[in-house]
């Protein structure tokens, strides 16, 4: 028989991105044209601000290098107030300052370095430009969405651009527009944005008379306009506070998925749906899957992947013992496969866990969150493995071993069963046969500390079973 290809994200361990003594407020990450990722986060007090970004390069991050803000203090939030675009060695970071304006800071050297950061929108008087989103078009020139809101009047998403790498910044295009009976959005919950050629989709939390939704608006003309929306969001949740807690997009072949939490159907749960861009037309709306014995919320997904691949990091309360842990969703047949995908915790951590940040390349996902026991940022990687077999068996709940990685006893090992152990590039670094076993037993003492799979193939089945285990 001709094997069938199955690939599977094996988790490193968790790594620290910096020392408690420099914060873990709103943390994003991006990757350098090497893959190595990029991480922003920001300490603040309501008195001093201060913006970090730090650099992993051969498996260490380097010491957090400080954004210059120039305006004191700025507001940012555990949750948002600061996002970061990298487009090859072009890095951008955008902050707010709740009554004065939205701020840019760039870097031209894979972010060693920053100039200082410049004014790129002035709030009017009375009003407040909260909360920006950032990406960046095929030229590397940054665009940003932010809320602009006031007591007076129904708060609005407005979008700019540069067409010069971040120097000067086009008039601002209200983004919401084409909502209908004009209406608002969510004045405190965080927007999204993807951007193919002219075609730019900016969701968002629409606020229509309480109905908190998800909805996404789109432009054909690179962001001069906003002349179409889309509801995408089945649940049509009514409350009258904000969840503070936005959408997240990911452009995928010619279809665009999007994930958000709501509470319209009950309990607080992350959803999920797709539309196409062209037409503007959402497909059916669907719940992700609860971790199994868990029924508890879920909060703050956030999505990425390439093509087919897609990855879903999310919060889920109750899944330790302690409260809350990031999970993780996985799927090889794009957006449609995480209504069946299982989820399993990833972090493995006492202590809750916030604010996912996601991203993918070369066959990784990088995923950083705030730590809020510890008040630091972590960040950890899944490695997707591929494996050609008959058979694919489930890959089981990570060993945690110093000495022994202990085979579980459903598997037979009779029949010339071979065992291979693979580490996170994929590479075998050591194979067993029966004889070699210790009863059911592999000896890791050996090993370097980290993250490893264990394939093992059962000749009278003539299939494959996968586990993990990290090495102490």
């Amino acid at each position: 028989m001709i094997g069938t290809s199955q690939n599977i994200p094996v988790w490193s361990a968790t790594e620290l991105v910096a020392p408690d003594t420099f914060g873990y407020f709103s943390p994003r990450i991006g990757l350098l044209p090497d893959g190595s990722p990029l991480v922003c986060w920001a300490k603040a007090d309501g008195v001093t601000t201060q913006i970090w970004i730090s650099r992993r390069t051969n498996g260490v991050f380097s010491p957090p290098v400080q954004v210059p803000l120039d305006v004191q203090p700025a507001s940012i939030y555990v949750f948002g107030g600061l996002d970061l675009a990298v487009s090859g060695n072009r890095v951008f970071v955008v902050f707010e300052k709740f009554n004065t304006g939205i701020f840019l800071s760039r870097s031209e050297d894979g972010g060693e370095t920053f100039f200082p950061a410049t004014q790129i929108f002035t709030t009017p008087s009375g009003q407040r430009s909260i909360l920006p989103k950032l990406i960046t078009d095929a030229e590397g020139n940054p665009m940003v969405s932010f809320i602009c809101t006031s007591n007076s009047a129904p708060a609005k998403y407005l979008f700019i651009q540069s067409e010069d790498g971040g120097l000067t910044f086009l008039p601002p295009v209200i983004a919401n527009a084409s909502l209908p009976n004009n209406e608002a959005v969510c004045e405190c919950c965080l927007s999204d944005m993807v951007a193919k050629n002219d075609t730019i989709c900016l969701a968002f939390r629409a606020n229509r008379d309480n109905i908190r939704d998800i909805w996404v608006a789109r432009s054909t003309d690179g962001g001069k306009n906003f002349s179409t929306v889309a509801d995408v969001d089945e649940t049509d949740w009514v409350i009258d506070a904000c969840p503070v807690s936005g959408p997240n997009l990911f452009w995928a072949n010619n279809k665009i998925g999007a994930v958000w939490m709501s509470q319209g159907l009950g309990k607080t749960r992350v959803y999920a749906n797709t539309f196409d861009p062209e037409s503007m037309t959402a497909g059916v709306m669907f719940q992700i899957p609860l971790p199994v014995g868990i029924d508890d919320t879920q909060n703050h997904p956030d999505i990425a992947g390439k093509g087919q691949v897609v990855g879903l990091a999310f919060e889920s309360r109750d899944f330790i013992e302690t409260g809350q842990d990031i999970v993780f969703a996985y799927s090889e047949t794009g957006m449609e496969g995480l209504e069946t995908a299982p989820v399993e915790s990833i972090a493995n951590e006492q202590g809750p866990q916030f604010f996912p940040a996601l991203v993918y390349g070369d066959n990784k996902f990088h995923l950083i969150y705030a730590d809020f026991d510890t008040k630091t940022v972590r960040y950890k990687t899944g490695t997707v493995l591929t494996t050609n077999t008959n058979e694919i068996e489930p890959v089981y709940t990570c060993q945690i071993c110093s000495q022994f990685f202990s085979i579980p006893p459903t598997v037979d090992l009779t029949s010339g069963a071979q065992v291979e152990i693979y580490d996170l590039s994929g590479q075998c670094i050591t194979s067993y046969r029966k004889a070699d076993l210790r009863q059911y037993s592999i000896d890791v003492t050996n090993l370097p500390t980290g993250a490893y799979v264990v394939r093992i193939y059962e000749a009278k089945k003539n299939a494959m079973s996968m586990f993990r285990f990290f090495k102490k």
